[in-house]
């Protein structure tokens, strides 16, 4: 699942998953008090991340996903999943190669980790 965030500074947040990766057309429309409007059409790229592996050792989980150059990775874990419940664990630089990432002292009887891209 891709995720996709459009902020601006006057509201609320617009969002978009997409079921996958690959390349996805996206028109904006903004219109304003007045009745004017106008449009702009991208083709927005959507990379897909995958966890490729992982390991509970000692109370400490690792995990491993590639990565590409010039994008964040922010990792987040939580205990339910509820969506106030995330919170950042680390940011990890992408370099174009598989990272890997250690939640030290991992000892919630439950957890859940998510990644997504800046």
């Amino acid at each position: 699942m891709v995720f996709r965030r459009w902020q601006h500074s006057a509201g609320p947040h617009v969002t978009k998953t997409f079921k996958s990766g690959g390349a996805y057309a996206v028109t904006l429309l903004v219109r304003d008090t007045q009745g004017g409007a106008g449009t702009a059409r991208r083709t927005i790229a959507a990379s897909e991340v995958k966890i490729q592996s992982w390991n509970w050792s000692g109370g400490d989980f690792t995990f491993s996903f590639p990565t590409a150059t010039n994008r964040n990775y922010v990792v987040e874990r939580a205990n339910t999943l509820s969506p106030a419940g995330w919170a950042t664990l680390t940011t990890v630089p992408g370099n174009g190669s598989v990272r890997s990432v250690t939640h030290t002292n991992a000892s919630a009887a439950q957890q859940f980790y998510r990644l997504r891209t800046e």
